[in-house]
């Protein structure tokens, strides 16, 4: 991660980066993934999502394994970014496409993973904001705020220009926090304006 802000709470980068319902979503995740032994996960989340500083990111380093090489031990960094309500070089705002894996995605419980069509164990997402909680007793957890795309057609990448087909919708069902590790790397698109 790279291009680090320190901020002090998540309803920051709920109006920085325009992500609606961030630390609601935040104590959804945190409940299912981090606190679900937990005596009491309601409450040892809604501690962590109080009292924790946040640091926010506008890019983020991906590394990749490399193509050009042989040896699987070689890796190219992607760099990706999300910059809220900032312009990117005097143009319009960025949030770039990324590929995460569904199964650390790990939907609430009224969510159909089964209905996210993938490719390869995979979704793209728009990357909307990047984050570090850190919590009082030096906990650290790295997450991502994406909104998923759907795929148009047949997900698998054979367009002439090699890339995949997506649409944006608008919604909470469509927006995820996940673990930053779960970002793979950047995504190729090609995005098609809403009907």
């Amino acid at each position: 991660m790279c291009s680090v802000k320190k901020i002090y709470n998540i309803s920051y980068i709920e109006a920085e980066f325009e992500v609606s319902d961030l630390a609601n979503q935040v104590r959804e995740f945190l409940k299912r993934n981090v606190y679900k032994t937990a005596n009491d996960p309601q409450s040892a989340t809604q501690t962590m999502v109080l009292d924790a500083t946040v640091q926010a990111y506008i890019s983020l380093d991906i590394p990749v394994p490399s193509q050009d090489v042989d040896n699987n031990n070689t890796y190219q960094l992607h760099q990706v970014r999300m910059t809220g309500r900032r312009r990117w070089r005097a143009g319009e705002p960025r949030c770039d496409a990324v590929w995460v894996r569904i199964t650390e995605m790990k939907l609430h419980a009224g969510s159909d993973k089964f209905r996210i069509r993938g490719y390869n164990g995979r979704v793209i997402g728009l990357l909307n904001a990047v984050f570090i909680l850190r919590g009082k007793s030096q906990e650290i957890y790295k997450l991502a705020c994406i909104m998923r795309l759907n795929w148009m057609g047949n997900g698998k990448p054979g367009e002439p220009e090699g890339m995949s087909c997506v649409k944006e919708y608008a919604g909470e069902e469509y927006q995820h926090v996940v673990w930053v590790q779960a970002i793979e790397g950047a995504a190729h698109l090609i995005p098609l304006e809403p009907r």
